[in-house]
């Protein structure tokens, strides 16, 4: 690597230049990378986050024109890896140096595994995390419904259903990572990061529907809505995505998803939101069903991939 390339740890004063460094590689190369509003409320606006030890940057000349970010989910013993170099230095062996930093931190955190994604039609992508040694392990679709095309039809209601009351942050939680035990990829969830995530974004509204079984919260939806970033000149990006549908297991197979699922949609489509986004594990065949019941189809899809450590 060339001397007048540095990398370093990334410091609170780097935000914006590193936010720029995604929106001109996207620009350059027309290529989805990691969105600036998941990097900053994922990793750097985290309370319990400290990019400072995981975050790295490469920089020339004062300037950043690299990072990775290697996310801990230690409790199911994973680091999950964003990469990204600016067009103008790749082919210099950076991400390379990039990831091998993120790895020395997973290692440093005894990892067991590194998990990373990538678009599937990333062909430059898939060879440079073959050579890295990772492997292919699960494919998930990113699907994509437009609410004004579609007409929603009103669903008989089996269960309460309305909004989420501030203070049910405890009930939400536990019925999530019930809704979730066992799935690949998952990590548990605390009452904190779900309060956090709940009450403290300064980009999105989070609109959360709930169903009730008398007192017992059976399952929810919950939506996301993006506002437009200050000073960012973005692509255009979906205005809202579905980013958990879950329902208790006990409940399953008695239609309360896709009860919660319509009331969410139309909920958005009376926000006069126009597209809806969300991902889901192939693998997953009822969530799947579900989804493409209601109108929405694949737009792209992610492929992940995994690096197991010694």
């Amino acid at each position: 690597m060339d001397d007048s390339y540095k990398i370093r740890n990334y410091q609170i004063e780097n935000y914006t230049d590193l936010i720029k460094l995604i929106v001109q590689s996207e620009r350059l190369t027309n290529e989805d990378y990691v969105s600036p509003r998941d990097l900053r409320e994922n990793t750097i606006k985290r309370k319990d986050f400290h990019p400072e030890e995981c975050l790295f940057l490469v920089e020339k000349a004062g300037n950043i024109i690299g990072y990775s970010n290697a996310i801990p989910e230690l409790d199911i013993g994973r680091i999950i890896l964003s990469c990204l170099v600016h067009p103008a230095h790749r082919r210099k062996g950076l991400g390379t140096m990039l990831v091998n930093s993120a790895m020395n931190y997973a290692i440093s955190k005894r990892a067991k595994v590194v998990h990373t994604n990538i678009l599937i039609d990333n062909e430059v992508g898939k060879k440079f995390l073959n050579k890295l040694g990772f492997k292919f392990v699960r494919s998930f679709p990113i699907l994509r419904l437009n609410l004004s095309e579609i007409r929603l039809k009103n669903k008989t209601q089996n269960c309460q259903i309305r909004c989420l009351k501030r203070g049910e942050e405890e009930k939400l939680t536990k019925l999530q990572n019930r809704s979730f035990a066992n799935t690949w990829g998952y990590h548990p969830n605390t009452i904190e990061e779900i309060s956090n995530r709940i009450n403290f974004s300064d980009y999105l509204t989070n609109d959360i529907i709930v169903g009730y079984d008398g007192n017992e919260l059976i399952g929810y939806c919950w939506m996301q809505i993006y506002h437009n970033e200050i000073g960012l000149d973005l692509k255009e990006k979906p205005q809202a995505r579905i980013y958990m549908l879950g329902v208790d297991p006990q409940h399953r197979r008695k239609g309360i998803g896709k009860i919660l699922l319509f009331e969410g949609l139309r909920r958005l489509k009376n926000k006069d939101i126009q597209i809806v986004e969300l991902n889901v594990d192939s693998k997953n065949e009822a969530a799947c069903r579900l989804y493409r019941s209601q109108g929405f189809k694949v737009w792209k899809t992610s492929l992940w991939f995994e690096k197991v450590l010694d």
